[in-house]
């Protein structure tokens, strides 16, 4: 599914994507300009910048929990097979809010996301190769 550039919007979607859907693990990507590359997220912080969402709302702070979660499970198989590296930086906008979410709200969900360089070329098929390597680490 694709979500929203918004603070509340996208939030409200995933949550409600997870009950309906029951998944066993939950993939995010997302493309940043920024980046270089593929990198595998594995960890997200609490607090954001100041920058306004499509709906014009700003939102800093991501609500109660840690300053800092990381994955549970080792990444580096993940990010091999999908030839990108590790990342301790998930930014600090909706890619970062989605990986915290995730890792806070639904802690016995495997969950992982994926930043795709602005000019990355990731087939299809080579991502699909990679979700049971995904699933058998989580």
């Amino acid at each position: 599914m694709v979500l929203p550039v918004s603070w509340s919007r996208a939030r409200q979607e995933l949550d409600a994507a997870i009950r309906l859907r029951a998944p066993r693990a939950v993939l995010g990507l997302g493309v940043s300009r920024t980046r270089p590359g593929v990198q595998v997220e594995t960890r997200a912080v609490r607090l954001c910048a100041d920058l306004p969402d499509v709906d014009g709302l700003r939102q800093a702070d991501l609500g109660p929990g840690p300053e800092a979660l990381g994955l549970r499970f080792d990444a580096a198989p993940l990010a091999r097979q999908l030839g990108g590296t590790l990342s301790l930086d998930a930014g600090r906008y909706l890619c970062n809010a989605w990986l915290y979410w995730m890792l806070r709200d639904h802690p016995d969900l495997p969950a992982v996301f994926v930043h795709l360089g602005a000019f990355e070329d990731l087939p299809a098929e080579r991502l699909r190769a990679a979700l049971p390597g995904l699933l058998a680490s989580c």
